[in-house]
């Protein structure tokens, strides 16, 4: 399956999982979309403004990655946090907390991918 560039949607989001600030989100793959017969819920590349914080939030029935591809960034799962750069993948497993937050000057550039089960929304 192709998701072609000019197909892609770009949105600007603000409190992103009740966090503080936003910044712009460009979806493949958008969280409201369904896709039968696979577990992928989300895939978008996301630009967090600087300060901005994406809130602290459970995944229940789902998995979700962070790829970062540039600025930096305060990665926060279970209460641990760990400093997060262009080139770190972040894995939030099934039943997990997690948030992220710009530290930069910069917007923080990354990938989110969620698969799990269909059944239950992503965090």
């Amino acid at each position: 399956m192709v998701f072609k560039s000019a197909d892609q949607k770009r949105e600007r989001r603000d409190r992103f999982q009740a966090g503080n600030g936003g910044g712009y989100c460009t979806h493949a793959l958008a969280p409201t979309e369904q896709l039968p017969g696979t577990r992928f819920h989300q895939a978008s590349r996301v630009e967090l403004d600087p300060g901005a914080v994406i809130g602290e939030h459970l995944h229940a029935g789902n998995e979700e990655i962070y790829w970062i591809l540039s600025g930096s960034g305060l990665f926060i799962e279970n209460g641990i946090e760990t400093a997060a750069v262009a080139g770190d993948l972040l894995l939030t497993r099934q039943g997990h907390r997690h948030g992220l937050r710009n530290t930069g000057s910069e917007p923080l550039v990354f990938l989110a991918v969620v698969a799990g089960d269909p059944q239950i929304p992503p965090g």
